[in-house]
This record gives C-alpha cells, sequence and structure tokens, in this order.
C-alpha cells in the first residue's frame, strides 16, 4: 500500500514540476496613469478570438497609484496581449463622453497606436518564453 501511495505521488510530482517548468510569471507595469483614483483592471488574452472582448484569459485587479504593477503567475509559455482600464469610478466598466470617446484611461500590450477602436490581437502579441517576463503598457486618456 505504501508503494502504491509512494508511486501516485511520485507521478503527481512529476506532472506538477513539468507544468511548472514551461510556464512563466508575467509582470505587467502601468505607466502614465492621470491619478491615483479608482482601479487598474488589466485583462490577459491568449487568442485572437477573445482579444478585447469580456472573455479573457485572466484577468487582476489593482489600486491605482503612481508605481502600479500586477502579477499574473503560473502563465503557459506562449503568445498572450493584454488590454487594461484605468477604472477611476470603480464601476466595472468603460465609461465614454460624446458616445463613442472614452472618458477613462486604457492601453494595450506592445502601446500601438488607437484609432476608432482597439488593436488586433496581432498589433498587442507579445510570446512568453522564460520563467520570467515584465512588460509595460501606458495608459492613454482621450
Amino acid at each position: 500500500m505504501k508503494k502504491i501511495i509512494f508511486v501516485i505521488a511520485f507521478l503527481f510530482s512529476l506532472i506538477f514540476a513539468d507544468e511548472e517548468a514551461n510556464s512563466a510569471i508575467l509582470i505587467v507595469k502601468v505607466a502614465g496613469l492621470r491619478n491615483a483614483k479608482g482601479v487598474v483592471r488589466v485583462a490577459l488574452y491568449n487568442s485572437a478570438d477573445t482579444f478585447a472582448s469580456p472573455t479573457t484569459y485572466k484577468s487582476l485587479s489593482v489600486s491605482a497609484s503612481e508605481e502600479c504593477s500586477v502579477t499574473f503567475k503560473s502563465i503557459p509559455y506562449g503568445n498572450y496581449a493584454i488590454a487594461l482600464l484605468h477604472d477611476e469610478n470603480k464601476n466595472g466598466k468603460m465609461d465614454y463622453k460624446l458616445i463613442t470617446i472614452p472618458s477613462e484611461g486604457f492601453g494595450f500590450s506592445n502601446n500601438p497606436k488607437v484609432g476608432l477602436s482597439a488593436p488586433g490581437f496581432n498589433s498587442a502579441k507579445f510570446s512568453v518564453d522564460s520563467s520570467e517576463k515584465t512588460i509595460t503598457v501606458t495608459v492613454k486618456y482621450m
């Protein structure tokens, strides 16, 4: 009986060790916040099909501050994109002025130019292929 338990424990340790060996810590630094009101909501996407939609791979929120960052743990190696919102009034959504102009800050990985809509996944895509990756996203206000 002890041998069976040992073998099962050993197999689980191999599975989880392999998972950890191919995963990373992703640190997202937020630059350019205009104030420390509200929260910063950071969404991590792993698919072009869901990018900049409510269907995220993972998401985190942190209180807005001068030196703001979030850390995603156990991220499998691969391609990802970030979209973030400076939710100053903490209502969980982007607020607009004049119907289509955002009144709160937003940003995307790679800091692509933004027109009348969100950039595509490929414009914001970056690779996670080592044990730790740090990116900086600059918040834009209109």
